[in-house]
This record gives C-alpha cells, sequence and structure tokens, in this order.
C-alpha cells in the first residue's frame, strides 16, 4: 500500500467510490432531512448533496475524517447508542488511515459515507437548526477538504459546478421575491382584513365580518395565485426559500378559502332576531340558529387551524410576528364561536323550553373582600319559563341566614377536602351542620364552582326551594348591565346610576347613608336592575357580549349550573371563575394570591397589592425554584368614612386592615416571612394547590411584604407560568422575571394581568381549561 499522504484514486478505486456515494446517498434519502419540506425535491437534494460529500471524502485527509466524525459523535450523544457508535467508529477508522499514513480512498469514503448519515439523523435540539448547523459544517469540512486534494481539472469542475448551482437558486430565490413583491399590497391587505373580520366575529358584529372576510378572501386569493405561478416554482428547489415560498403560498390559498366559506355562513346567520324583547326570548328562533351556528364554528376553528398550521421556524420575521397576531385574534373568535354553538344547542332548554328553570342571583361587595368576590348583601331568584325572564322574589343575605337553624342536621354534600380548609368558618363536615353564618363565608374559596355549588344547597335549605344555577355579580358587573340598559333612577336617595358610576356608589359611597336606609337603597338598586334587564328592549346579544365579556373573564360575573353540560357552556365563555384544577392540569407553574377580609368593614377598596415572582427554571428537569414577594399597601385613612367603612370588629384603631391572606401555588412553600420575621403558615391543599395561610394588620397607609420560597417541578422543555388574580376593587402590579438555570432569562412582565392568564416567551394568552376547543396543548 503506498505511503504517501496526498491519496490517489485509481481506476478500480474510482469506480467503486462511485458506488459508496451512491448507495450512501439513497440511504441518505430515507434520513427523513427536510431541506425544502417538500418530499420529492427533499429526496432529490439530500441524494445528490450526500453522494457528492462522500465522493469527495475519497479524498479528504485523515484529520479531517476524524474532526467530522468527532464532531458527529458529540453532537449525536442525545440520540440513538448505534448513531454514536458508528461516529467513533469513522472516526476512529480516519485515524488508523493517518497513524498508518495509508490511501484508502474506499475506506475514507466509506468513513465519509458513514458521518453523513449520521449527521443527517441528528437529534441534538438545543435551538433551531441546531443539528443542521452541525451536519453543514461537518459535511463541509469533509468536501472542502476533498476538493482541495483532487486534480485540478476536477476542483475546476465541481467549483463552476458549485458556482451554477448557486447561481440557479440566487435566480429562483430572486425570482420568487419578484413575486412576493408584486403581491405585497394584496398579500397586507388581505391580513388586515383577515384580522378585522376575526376583531369583529369576536365582537358579534356579523355583517362587518362577512364584508372584511370577503375581502380578505379575495385579496388572499390574488396573492396565492401569484406565488403558486410558474415564477416562483424554482423556489420550492432552494433551502430556507422554499419553505417560506410553500408556507406563504400554502397558507395564502387555504385562509383565503376559509374566509370565503366563513363568510358564506355568515350570510345565513341573524343574531338580531334573539333580542329579548319585554323580558322574553324568541325561542324558535333560537333553534332555526343551530345548523348555520354549528357551521360558523366549523369554519371559524378551520380558519385558525390554517393559521396554526403555517407555523414554522423557517419563516421570516415579519410574516411570523403577523401571524403570531392572527393567532390570537383567531383563538378569541374560535372561542366565540364555539360558545355561540353551544348556546344554540343548549339555549331552548337554558331558557325553559322543557320546563321552568330558577336561579339564585347573589349580589356581592369586593369592598368587604373575599377569596371569590365578596361578601353576599343582597340576592334575587330569578325564573326563565319557554323563553321568559321573570323576577320571583328577592332579599337581604340576612333573611336566607334565618332560614338555616345551627342545631339542624344539615350538611353540604362538598369533598372531604373542601371540609377540611372550612370546617373552621362554618362549613360543617360530613358529620356536623353547616352554621348559618356560613352564607358570607361561602366566598372565602376562590373557586366559583365551589361557591355555586354550596350557595344552591344553602338556599334551598333556607328557602326550599330548588335552583338550577347560580349567577354571582359585583358592582363592576352591575356597571356593565347598565352599559346594557341604560341608567336607572333610585328615588329614595336621588341617585342616578350608570355605567360610569355606579361600581364607585356601590363598592364605597353607599356607606354614607344609614344602615337601614341602605337596606332598601341596595334592594331598591337590585330590584331596578334586574327589571331593567327583563322590562325592556336589549341589544343583540353580541353587543350584550361585548359589554359583559370583559367583567365576566375577570370574575366579576360568574355563573354556576347544576347540570354538566350547562357547566361546560359556562367554562367555554370563562364565566365560570373556576380556580384550575392542579389535579387534572398540571403541566405549568401557577401562582394566585387571595385576600379575605377579617375585620368585618368595608375597607378592602384601599388595598393596594404588589406581586413580584422571580422562578428559576430547569427545562431539562422541570425543576422550580421561585421567590414570591407580595407587598400589601392599606390606602385607608383614619378618619373621614364612618365606621361602617373603615372601622372593625376586633377593637382596632380605625382604618386598620386586617386580612387573611392565601398564597396558592403549584410548588411547595417551604419558608414563609412578614417583614422579614419568619412565620408557620397553615398549609393546606386544595384542587390540588398548595395553599399556605397567613394573617396580617395593616393601620391606615402602611405596608407589609410578605415573602415566600417555593420549590417544585412541572413540566420540562419550556417554563410556562398560569396566574390566577382575585377581581378586588384595585388590580394587581405583577412582575415576574423568569430564569433559566445556568443563566438566561425565559420571560419577563410587568403590569395588571386581570384574567386567568398563561405567561411564557411566546407572550400572555388567556387561560383555558382541558378540552376546551381554543385550547392548544
Amino acid at each position: 500500500m503506498s505511503s504517501r499522504r496526498r491519496n490517489q484514486i485509481t481506476r478500480n478505486d474510482a469506480i467503486a467510490v462511485a458506488v459508496v456515494a451512491v448507495v450512501a446517498g439513497v440511504v441518505a434519502a430515507l434520513a427523513g432531512c427536510s431541506p425544502t419540506g417538500a418530499a420529492v425535491p427533499d429526496a432529490i437534494i439530500t441524494t445528490l448533496a450526500s453522494a457528492v460529500v462522500v465522493w469527495l471524502g475519497a479524498s479528504s485527509p485523515w484529520w479531517a475524517l476524524f474532526l467530522a466524525g468527532g464532531a458527529a459523535a458529540i453532537a449525536a450523544t442525545t440520540g440513538p447508542i448505534a448513531l454514536i457508535a458508528l461516529a467513533w467508529l469513522a472516526a476512529i477508522g480516519a485515524a488508523v488511515i493517518g497513524y498508518l499514513k495509508l490511501n484508502q480512498p474506499v475506506a475514507r469514503a466509506v468513513i465519509a459515507a458513514v458521518i453523513v448519515q449520521v449527521v443527517l439523523r441528528l437529534e441534538w435540539d438545543p435551538f433551531f437548526f441546531a443539528s443542521g448547523i452541525v451536519a453543514t459544517l461537518t459535511l463541509t469540512l469533509i468536501a472542502m477538504s476533498g476538493w482541495t486534494r483532487r486534480h485540478g481539472y476536477v476542483r475546476k469542475r465541481v467549483l463552476w459546478t458549485t458556482v451554477g448551482v448557486v447561481a440557479v437558486a440566487a435566480v429562483a430565490s430572486a425570482a420568487f421575491g419578484a413575486s412576493a413583491l408584486r403581491v405585497r399590497n394584496e398579500a397586507s391587505s388581505g391580513y388586515r382584513a383577515m384580522l378585522l373580520a376575526l376583531e369583529h366575529l369576536e365582537g358579534g358584529d356579523l355583517p362587518a365580518a362577512n364584508a372584511a372576510l370577503d375581502e380578505a378572501a379575495v385579496d388572499l386569493g390574488t396573492a396565492s395565485d401569484a406565488l403558486e405561478g410558474v415564477l416562483s416554482q424554482p423556489a420550492r428547489l432552494v433551502p430556507g426559500v422554499a419553505q417560506n415560498r410553500n408556507i406563504t403560498a400554502d397558507l395564502f390559498s387555504r385562509a383565503a378559502a376559509a374566509a370565503r366559506a366563513t363568510g358564506e355562513t355568515l350570510d345565513v346567520v341573524d343574531l338580531d332576531q334573539l333580542r329579548v324583547v319585554d323580558g322574553v326570548v324568541d325561542i324558535g328562533a333560537l333553534e332555526a340558529l343551530e345548523g348555520p351556528l354549528i357551521e360558523l364554528e366549523a369554519s371559524v376553528l378551520e380558519l385558525r387551524d390554517v393559521l396554526y398550521d403555517a407555523e414554522s421556524p423557517w419563516l421570516v420575521g415579519p410574516l411570523t410576528s403577523r401571524l403570531d397576531n392572527a393567532r390570537v385574534r383567531a383563538d378569541q373568535a374560535a372561542t366565540q364561536a364555539v360558545a355561540s354553538r353551544a348556546a344554540a344547542q343548549l339555549g331552548p332548554e337554558l331558557l325553559g323550553s322543557d320546563g321552568e328553570r330558577r336561579y339564585l342571583v347573589a349580589f356581592t361587595n369586593p369592598a368587604e373582600a373575599r377569596g371569590q368576590s365578596g361578601l353576599m348583601g343582597n340576592w334575587s331568584e330569578l325564573t326563565l319559563n319557554n323563553g321568559r325572564f321573570e323576577l320571583a322574589r328577592s332579599g337581604r343575605t340576612a333573611e336566607l341566614e334565618r332560614g338555616i337553624d345551627d342545631n339542624s342536621p344539615i350538611h353540604l354534600d362538598m369533598p372531604e377536602e373542601y371540609f377540611d380548609r372550612y370546617s373552621r368558618f362554618g362549613s360543617g363536615t360530613a358529620t356536623e351542620p353547616v352554621r348559618r353564618k356560613y352564607w358570607g363565608n361561602s366566598f372565602i374559596t376562590p373557586d366559583g364552582p365551589s361557591v355555586g355549588t354550596v350557595l344552591a344547597q344553602l338556599f334551598e335549605e333556607a328557602t326550599g326551594t330548588r335552583v338550577d344555577g347560580v349567577i354571582i355579580m359585583d358592582p363592576r358587573a352591575i356597571a356593565a348591565l347598565l352599559d346594557i340598559t341604560g341608567p336607572i333612577d333610585v328615588p329614595s336617595v336621588g341617585v342616578t346610576l350608570n355605567d360610569s358610576n355606579a361600581e364607585q356608589f356601590l363598592v364605597l359611597e353607599q356607606y354614607e347613608f344609614a344602615e337601614n336606609e341602605r337596606e332598601d337603597l341596595l334592594a331598591e338598586v337590585t330590584t331596578r336592575t334586574v327589571d331593567a334587564l327583563l322590562e325592556s328592549t336589549l341589544p343583540a346579544p353580541q353587543v350584550i357580549g361585548a359589554s359583559l365579556g370583559p367583567v365576566a373573564t375577570e370574575g366579576h360575573l360568574t355563573a354556576w349550573a347544576t347540570r354538566p353540560d350547562e357547566q361546560e357552556l359556562i367554562e367555554l365563555v370563562g364565566m365560570d371563575s373556576a380556580m384550575p384544577d392542579r389535579t387534572v392540569d398540571s403541566a405549568t407553574d401557577a401562582l394566585a394570591i387571595t385576600s379575605n377580609n377579617a375585620s368585618g368593614n368595608k375597607i378592602d377598596s384601599f388595598l393596594e397589592r404588589t406581586v413580584v415572582y422571580r422562578p428559576t427554571y430547569d427545562s431539562a428537569s422541570g425543576q422550580v425554584v421561585a421567590d414570591l414577594e407580595l407587598t400589601l399597601t392599606n390606602t385607608a385613612p383614619a378618619s373621614g368614612f364612618n365606621d361602617y367603612v373603615i372601622g372593625n370588629i376586633i377593637d382596632l384603631p380605625p382604618g386598620t386592615n386586617r386580612s387573611m391572606v392565601e398564597l396558592w401555588s403549584a410548588l411547595d412553600i417551604s419558608s414563609v416571612t412578614i417583614d422579614g420575621k419568619g412565620v408557620t403558615p397553615e398549609t393546606q391543599p386544595e384542587l390540588g394547590w398548595n395553599v399556605a395561610q397567613v394573617f396580617v394588620e395593616l393601620g391606615p397607609g402602611e405596608s407589609t411584604t410578605i415573602t415566600a420560597r417555593l420549590s417544585g417541578t412541572v413540566a420540562s422543555g419550556g417554563y410556562e407560568l398560569m396566574y390566577r388574580p382575585q377581581p378586588l376593587p384595585r388590580p394587581d402590579t405583577v412582575e415576574i422575571d423568569a430564569s433559566l438555570n445556568g443563566g438566561g432569562t425565559a420571560f419577563t412582565y410587568s403590569g395588571e394581568i386581570l384574567r386567568r392568564s398563561v405567561l411564557s416567551a411566546d407572550g400572555i394568552e388567556a387561560w383555558r381549561p382541558p378540552g376546551h376547543p381554543a385550547r392548544r396543548d
């Protein structure tokens, strides 16, 4: 064998090398690489490129093959053991050739072929295209080092062939760019029309949505036709460019078709038929809409799926940004469409088509905060019979309390965990009766369904009437109702309430009146608000939804139903105010803070809370270690309001806020301090959450800081935080600084969070329960 360092390739060697190259190219095509994202071009490009690298590898120096093999072996450590072994065998083979100063072009080609197969099957993915970068650098090293050792005429042919391929790719890319520029206006106009249509769909303005969808379908169809034209076809064979060309053309084509289909469905949907006229809804009109709304749901979901299917790391930044915006709108419109369909299917029964329905309406005030809304002061009983709404009766909570006998053997039907948490507040247990004062304490849990379940049982015991559901509304919800009905007059105190002043009046200003006047005042306000809803002609459902949607999703207007299918509808529209059940949805980190008034006053409209959360996340293991800092500030004065507002029932100075604060976390809560002093909180589980409870007292103008150390494990891969706010008069200020273990930032956030939300590196979006049509896990 020759010992010369510059290896020579004989005729027989050349034939053998060519065979190895061809076989290597064919096998490489089976690796599943996607340089263009299309099956046939991918197979052709992978085969040819691999064969050329192996062919040039026959003359590569041993050190280049050794380095390439070693790099492949290191990058393959996250993949199958067989790939690691092959890569090291290739590196060892190259070292042997170098040590013995062998020629062996066929052996070198085989070594190059092995390295090619390994790098094309790498699973190393710390960032996008990491494996592709390793493969490109490795194969380039083999090809370039082999090319420099070939004869001059061979080098020239390879060089000019490469230049030709690059030139053709450049021309193809330029042609695609020219096609894209030619339809830039249509694509931009179609995108804007699509966003506008989705916005109108979410807001319920169906005629405007229909017009915008027609415009979007025309413009996106024009753009699609241009990108599918002859001029852009060669770009299918250019890696990187091909993905953008294929995804964009397919996106425009499918989006145009989905927009057209959605617009055709909207032609036959008329929600104006569902107006409440003198307290009556036309059930027949609602039943007639079921079919069209089912079609609308399918069309909107298809449109949303089109936008999500176009997701690809290959897409250029501007298109990715626009798609992200469109997906947010599409998610919201999809939720609206799904809820509309479900409402059409369940609506007739909800409206009493098969028998009378009864609902307890609880009016609460978060000025005396509870985990779920605030203390209940007034209530109404609402009936629905064949589409007609009627107010059966109303009253004060004290009347319902008198209907419960502390000595009667009345037991709530609730889980044992519930009694473990709330028996000391009067819930009773499986063997101890509920206490009459539990009417006020039943709102301590922030879980809306738990509160609804308890209120329905208590109401039946107190009145003998079984209800089909519970509706809870606070002053902000009443203000939203007045936005729909218009102002109401309260002659007894000479006040006119509207959507601008109702919340402030009900939260604070009402307490300027004497207690006996105030009881009559609240009864009058609640009765007149309900009467305004039931005795007038209301706007179309989409207008009502635009006013009530935000207060429902933010927890100011909550509903619960006894029937599971109706409860699912409530969850669809985000009106359930539930604490996400961590026993069935535990992939993300989760945090919530609740304050419960523990001084018997109406001082919590003066409470300010700042939440700072600093988690550190290990993406490989899912381990999270977090520091929580909660600052509470009592802005209440020591005078200027009557004792009902700033006094208390525990002999503290006027203006003092005493609260039971609970830290809800998906993680274990290992230590808690208050103003730097260690405390031992009472810690109990609820719905899969770990809950730590402490009491704090704040004088007028005082602040206190509660800190906690948390740790635990969530899903690996990427950090997400579910935050569940409490609907207090003053929203929390939230700061989140999520770090990665070993350095780097996962994401940061600063501002208010008004609804259950999931925060991640992709931004902030509404939390939805598992199985929700708009949730994409």
